[in-house]
């Protein structure tokens, strides 16, 4: 709480009074709690914009994360400008999310967001915790809310084989500590 009031007067506010206005583009700033995003249009204003903001930091006794703080090539035209060089698009996590630059159905830019790592970890975790403390319960009744559970995941992890296979092999390694016998159809 005291983190998100104090950005709000050191970043939010500075942000809009001080360098959106001397952007020569767009310019928006996302923030959830310490965590935040800025993009701009225009390469020179990110530039001058992590100067000022390490600047801005420093006065306020702040220092931003050097493994998180970067600047990429992201948005409508990264693909085409970074295949020049023979790179695929770079991507960005934020808020649990994996940021990707991609296209939709129509073919048209499109911001894909993937569940990340460290997100499916803790889902998976979840699942196995759910699992032990309710062993008790049939197989069919188990896995009807074991499928409620995973509609908070994106349906394009889930369709992935890993997500899948991962979720797969907790619920049969639960199943074999309920029924060491092998016997899969007792408790239907």
């Amino acid at each position: 709480m005291l983190a998100n009031i104090y950005l709000h007067y050191t970043l939010d506010l500075w942000f809009q009074k001080k360098i959106r206005p001397r952007c020569r583009g767009e310019a928006y700033l996302v923030r959830f709690v310490d965590d935040f995003v800025v993009s701009f249009q225009y390469q020179r204003d990110a530039e001058d914009f992590q100067k000022r903001l390490r600047e801005r930091f420093a006065r306020f006794n702040l220092e931003l994360s050097e493994d998180k703080a970067r600047l990429l090539l992201f948005g409508r035209f990264a693909a085409q400008r970074r295949a020049q060089f023979g790179q695929r698009p770079q991507s960005f996590e934020f808020l649990g999310f994996k940021h990707v630059c991609g296209v939709d159905r129509g073919g048209r830019f499109a911001v894909i967001r993937l569940p990340s790592t460290k997100s499916c970890r803790k889902f998976l975790a979840r699942v196995h915790e759910w699992l032990v403390g309710h062993m008790h319960w049939r197989r069919r009744d188990q896995q009807a809310h074991l499928r409620t559970m995973a509609m908070s995941q994106t349906s394009l992890e889930l369709e992935g084989g890993g997500f899948r296979s991962e979720f797969a092999r907790i619920e049969l390694a639960e199943a074999e500590t309920r029924n060491p016998e092998g016997n899969r159809h007792e408790g239907l």
